[in-house]
């Protein structure tokens, strides 16, 4: 029973162990709140990080305000979109995207011939992209199920051409699914080389930090834009999508690899500030106003930054991103190989400075005290938050600094409040011996104790001066002290003497009884303060000298009788012969005695 008592009572260890169990928990189950937290703490990373170069590989033809404002309003002709075409193409783009679908029917359907001719006589790979509906509540109208097939069969030989399953009991549980894809007309596709989407994926916060590189609609798996421009770009290496025991490991491009999460998703890599690609305006390219060779072999990525085409989104960089720039930086992230991971294990590292920071402080706290521990405590989140910023920066790797800080400020925190309950308990229980010390003292003393106002009321008396004083319990308020002094010399004096020196030590007084008898005693006293330091009465003691008195009188009187006695005895002396003067005189014979006398006066002499 003593052993459960000491594993389950509140101390250190069994502190840090909660605290250790109730974070390990948060990590494992989630919580909104803590997991939003973890998410502001890693776009911090981006900044301490600072900027990196992107690949000049990558050039952004933007729809801003000034395409707008000399081209007119959105949506433009297609046409206008195929002379664009012509242009990129003319200046030697290598791979062009569109951030932008072509969903329904122009108005004038000669356009869409022109857009679908420069895209098949460009010599520039044309990726065009689409969205995919992931949900049916996402829709706004239902879809027929051959309406669905339609649209997958439109981009089917986008799709990735392999996948490898190190397990192939996963193969159907793994990727994001959808619903349908929303395609772009088929005469435009078919004229493409390729299609791919540009859904992104948003976490709770509505910030953008995941690229998803594959979503299955029906039996497919299919792409990006960002992966298929790169494709294109290098030439078309093989494309393999490789799935492990436990999801996705990543995507296999030639000799590349992407590494994404279980799900197939890409953590974005932003190079900081945003964006830091080439833009060019559309404007200036349809007026032949770009110097010749700013497109040459290059992704020219066609998207739209206007205000007015809601095209931005929030990221960990900005809280107005182009859309069209995000996948320009998933292109560089497979070009440059610069990825950001979370790997699989990295919820080792992350428990384990759950447990290690938790343990340390509660064990050094007990042994540091409050204040050491709490420069413990911000030394040890420093060089956690240095670590990971250092571990993201220089290794690209993602490692929870939340849920180890938690721990952390939660183990000291606790074991701080327990600390000072205990000094409080301590405190309260030497404050209660103190107070039964006091209460013994004051109850036992042979000696009147006494507490007054400053105008001599009585506080409080212990029994000793109750007696004394013969006053009962109900007369110690109705009576003053002050009024009990037999001489008023003696109360003046007392009052001086706390006034200037703020005590007084064994001054000798006469009181009156209650019962009118005088007795003489010594009075100790100091001065009463409440606990803002304010003089509030006094406070004293007093011995009640009455028999010493009488004692000490009784003892002058026996000195001063044996002082007299002899003097007489020494007169007699003095008056009486000597032994040798008796024995001087020749036939003298003396017989006598002497007796001492019954009263003072010398002794009774026979002389016979």
């Amino acid at each position: 029973m003593q052993r459960f008592k000491a594993v389950f009572s509140i101390n250190p260890a069994s502190l840090t162990l909660a605290t250790i169990v109730l974070v390990l928990c948060l990590f494992f189950f989630g919580t909104a709140i803590i997991d939003t937290v973890e998410l502001k703490i890693y776009d911090l990373r981006f900044l301490s990080r600072g900027a990196l170069p992107a690949s000049p590989a990558v050039v952004l033809a933007l729809i801003d305000e000034k395409s707008l404002g000399t081209e007119g309003r959105w949506p433009w002709p297609r046409s206008k979109l195929a002379t664009l075409v012509d242009r990129l193409t003319q200046d030697g783009a290598r791979v062009i995207g569109f951030d932008i679908g072509f969903l329904e029917p122009d108005t004038h359907p000669q356009d869409d011939l022109a857009l679908a001719k420069a895209l098949q006589q460009s010599s520039a790979a044309i990726v065009l992209g689409y969205f995919f509906h992931m949900s049916d509540t996402a829709r706004h109208y239902r879809m027929e199920p051959q309406d669905i097939d339609q649209q997958l069969k439109r981009i089917y030989p986008s799709k990735y051409p392999f996948i490898l399953y190190q397990d192939p009991a996963i193969e159907a549980r793994v990727f994001l699914r959808a619903q349908a894809p929303q395609s772009n007309l088929a005469v435009l596709t078919d004229s493409a080389a390729s299609s791919g989407y540009f859904d992104l994926r948003l976490d709770q916060d509505g910030v953008v930090r995941w690229m998803p590189l594959m979503i299955q609609s029906g039996e497919e798996l299919f792409p990006p834009l960002s992966v298929l421009c790169a494709w294109h770009y290098l030439g078309k290496p093989q494309l393999t999508v490789e799935v492990g025991r436990y999801g996705v490991e990543g995507l296999r491009m030639g000799a590349r690899f992407i590494p994404t999460d279980e799900q197939g998703q890409l953590l974005i890599n932003y190079l900081v500030p945003p964006p830091r690609f080439p833009q060019v305006s559309i404007a200036d390219i349809l007026r032949d106003n770009v110097p010749r060779g700013t497109f040459t072999d290059k992704i020219v990525l066609i998207g739209a930054t206007a205000t007015g085409i809601y095209d931005l989104r929030s990221t960990p960089t900005s809280p107005a991103y182009p859309g069209v720039a995000i996948h320009a930086t998933v292109i560089d992230n497979v070009l440059t190989q610069r990825f950001l991971t979370r790997p699989r294990w990295s919820w080792i590292y992350d428990v384990l400075a759950i447990v290690v920071l938790a343990t340390l402080m509660g064990i050094a706290l007990p042994r540091l005290g409050v204040l050491k521990g709490l420069g413990l405590c911000l030394g040890l989140g420093l060089v956690t938050l240095a670590l990971g910023s250092w571990l993201f920066s220089h290794a690209g790797v993602w490692f929870t600094l939340v849920h180890p800080l938690l721990a952390l400020s939660s183990n000291y925190l606790g074991l701080s409040f327990n600390m000072m309950a205990q000094q409080l308990r301590q405190a309260f229980r030497h404050l209660q011996a103190s107070e039964r010390k006091y209460r013994l003292l004051f109850e036992d003393s042979n000696d009147a104790i006494f507490v007054t106002t400053l105008t001599g009321e009585l506080v409080d008396m212990n029994p000793a001066g109750c007696r004394l004083f013969g006053l009962g319990p109900e007369a110690l308020t109705s009576v003053k002290l002050d009024d009990l002094y037999v001489h008023p010399a003696d109360h003046h004096t007392f009052h001086q003497g706390l006034a200037q020196h703020g005590a007084v030590t064994d001054l000798e007084v006469q009181f009156w009884k209650c019962d009118g008898t005088p007795f003489e005693a010594l009075v100790s006293a100091t001065l009463h303060h409440d606990t803002h330091g304010a003089v509030v009465g006094y406070q004293g003691l007093i011995r009640d000298i009455t028999l010493y008195k009488q004692h000490e009188r009784l003892r002058t009187e026996n000195l001063r009788m044996g002082a007299e006695l002899d003097i007489v005895r020494r007169l007699q002396q003095m008056i009486l012969p000597t032994a040798d003067e008796l024995q001087a005189i020749p036939q003298l014979d003396i017989s006598g005695y002497m007796a001492p006398a019954d009263e003072v006066g010398g002794d009774y002499y026979d002389v016979l």
